[in-house]
């Protein structure tokens, strides 16, 4: 497998991949408040919490962007093929608010899930990142999107904080860093 930039003949290939995930669970937010402990008006207290659905869900991109529209304002995008197949792409922005990489949307071709591409892709943009003099890779998904949140925590990314109205349908965003 080879991970390289896409050429403008790829954006056709990439809107082939599917981008939806099957989840078993979601992410929840739940505020502390304990009667006993008087709160000051200027603390708040909340944990994360990953729960279990009766059922599993499909999800997709909670941007709701299309392919063509993110891959027209990316600084990068890169794309892995096996053989003649693309089966992943990982669009990257240059951050405004620092010296970051955001994730803008990564995404591994169903029948190549489990084998290590998605992390493979991590890391070319880490690679990119560490080129450009941006050493921190930041990445977001839905609080329904499980699988993405376990995909980052695996490789090392700490929780950075959520946002309640990120994404156009209102869906809460989850953020997540990784110093290079």
């Amino acid at each position: 497998m080879d991970i390289r930039q896409a050429s403008p003949d790829d954006l056709e290939r990439c809107q082939a991949l599917s981008p939806r995930v099957r989840n078993t669970h979601v992410w929840q937010l739940r505020l502390v408040h304990d009667p006993m402990t008087p709160q000051a008006t200027d603390e708040l207290g909340g944990t994360l919490h990953r729960s279990r659905l009766p059922r599993s869900i499909v999800v997709g991109p909670a941007s709701g962007e299309s392919l063509q529209d993110l891959w027209s304002r990316a600084a990068d995008v890169l794309v892995a093929e096996d053989g003649p197949d693309v089966v992943g792409y990982v669009i990257l922005n240059a951050s405004e608010h620092g010296p970051q990489v955001e994730i803008a949307r990564l995404v591994v071709a169903p029948a190549a899930r489990q084998n290590r591409v998605g992390s493979r892709m991590l890391s070319a943009a880490a690679q990119w990142g560490m080129a450009y003099q941006r050493p921190t890779l930041v990445g977001h998904c839905s609080t329904r999107n499980d699988v993405a949140a376990r995909f980052y925590q695996r490789w090392g990314f700490r929780f950075a904080g959520y946002s309640e109205a990120f994404y156009p349908r209102g869906e809460i965003a989850l953020f997540f860093y990784r110093a290079l």
